[in-house]
């Protein structure tokens, strides 16, 4: 008897067109850089100029201080670079938008995290303020937070390796204690959610019963409406 084999589709999977935008956030896709000291080549100048703007907002944002050594109660957490192309009409690579992650499944849950929970705005209150704004004629703002996560404050003590490519000269045996959140972090969405919900509320933002994610604001100057989805306003 013989055995035939099972056919396999060869169909194109594609989401359904009716979660829009939204597929295209959950299929932002990056690459892991597996040692910065390989690059070469022209892209390896585009690669190090991004890696480069990546520091300059950690340092701006004051993400962690050098110590000299992580306690040894305390799990160091190591992190990678990652990286995206972004190609021009023709298909070759114009820049790169780098990103520091950190390894945050070696975080130990009790100690390192507790909470990780953020909450995002539901498609029914996104629908809602679409029609809102076609019934009552107002302007639409779509916005991308650059960095979002570097904003929130840690509650817990976090130990990072430094970023590699990037050691502190003369403190290259030194580690990184997180002031801010960071990217891999298990509970950055949340710290990143906390932060923006109080500067949200001291600007005169009250916060919808119904969504959590939906602000409103009424002044002189008519009514504002900010649907948040983790760092897309």
């Amino acid at each position: 008897m013989r055995i035939q084999e099972l056919r396999r589709s060869t169909r194109n999977r594609a989401a359904p067109d009716r979660y829009g935008e939204w597929v295209c956030l959950a299929q932002d896709k990056f690459d892991i850089l597996a040692n910065v000291e390989e690059l070469h080549g022209s892209e390896s100048k585009l690669l190090k100029a991004a890696m480069e703007e990546g520091m300059a907002s950690m340092n701006t944002n004051n993400v962690w201080s050098l110590v000299e050594e992580c306690p040894k109660n305390k799990k160091l957490i190591r992190c990678k670079w990652i990286f995206k192309k972004k190609t021009g009409p023709d298909g070759s690579v114009c820049s790169f938008k780098a990103r520091l992650v950190a390894q945050g499944y070696a975080q130990k849950f009790g100690g390192d995290y507790d909470e990780t929970f953020s909450p995002v705005v539901g498609f029914k209150s996104v629908h809602a303020v679409l029609a809102l704004a076609a019934k009552q004629d107002l302007q639409l703002h779509h916005m991308d937070v650059a960095t979002a996560f570097l904003n929130g404050k840690l509650g817990e003590e976090i130990y990072l390796t430094q970023p590699e490519g990037f050691l502190s000269e003369g403190k290259e045996n030194f580690v990184c204690k997180l002031n801010k959140s960071l990217y891999g972090v298990k509970q950055s969405p949340k710290c990143w959610n906390i932060a923006l919900d109080g500067h949200l509320k001291q600007l005169g933002f009250k916060q919808s019963k119904n969504d959590a994610c939906i602000y409103t604001c009424v002044s002189n100057k008519g009514l504002c409406i900010i649907a948040v989805y983790v760092m897309i306003l």
